[in-house]
C-alpha cells in the first residue's frame, strides 16, 4: 500500500468512529471502490440509517483529503448472518456457534474448516469439526466467518 492510500484509509476510519460507529472490515479498492463493513454489538444492530449515515461519513472524509466523493463507489453494510470474527471479543461473543476458518497459505494441511466454535483466548482459537477439537494458532487465521 501507498503511503497515500493508508492516510486514507486512517482518514475514513476516523471519520466513522467520530460518527459513532466501529468498523470491521474497510476495504479501499485501486478502483475506487470503498466497501466498508460496520461493527455490531449484542444490543445495537446495524440498520439501513446506519448505513445511510456511515455513507455521508465517509462522503466528509474523502472531502477532508481533497477528493470528490462522486468518483468513488462506495458500499457501506451490516455485518450479516456470514460476519467476520476479529477480535477477542468477538470470538468470546460467538462461542458456541458454528464457524467457517480458513487457514493462511502456508500453514500445514487441510486449509478450510467448518464448526461449533469451543474457546479462544489471545494465542489459539479452538473449533469442534466432527466431534475432534482442532486448536489453531491466531497467527495462523486468514479468515473466520459464522456460518448459518
Amino acid at each position: 500500500m501507498t503511503r497515500a492510500h493508508d492516510r486514507l484509509r486512517e482518514s475514513l476510519e476516523q471519520a466513522l468512529e467520530e460518527g459513532g460507529y466501529r468498523i470491521l472490515e474497510l476495504r479501499v479498492g485501486s478502483d475506487r471502490r470503498l466497501a466498508v463493513t460496520l461493527d455490531d454489538e449484542p444490543a445495537l444492530a446495524i440498520n439501513v440509517d446506519d448505513c445511510v449515515k456511515a455513507t455521508e461519513l465517509l462522503h466528509g472524509g474523502l472531502i477532508k483529503e481533497g477528493l470528490d466523493p462522486e468518483g468513488y463507489h462506495i458500499e457501506v453494510q451490516s455485518p450479516g448472518m456470514n460476519r467476520l470474527l476479529v477480535t477477542e471479543e468477538h470470538f468470546r461473543r460467538f462461542q458456541g456457534q458454528k464457524i467457517a476458518v480458513k487457514i493462511r497459505p502456508g500453514a500445514d494441511g487441510r486449509a478450510r474448516f467448518t464448526g461449533t466454535l469451543v474457546s479462544s483466548d489471545a494465542a489459539e482459537v479452538h473449533v469442534e469439526v466432527d466431534g475432534r477439537t482442532h486448536v489453531f494458532a491466531r497467527g495462523d487465521l486468514g479468515e473466520v466467518r459464522l456460518r448459518a
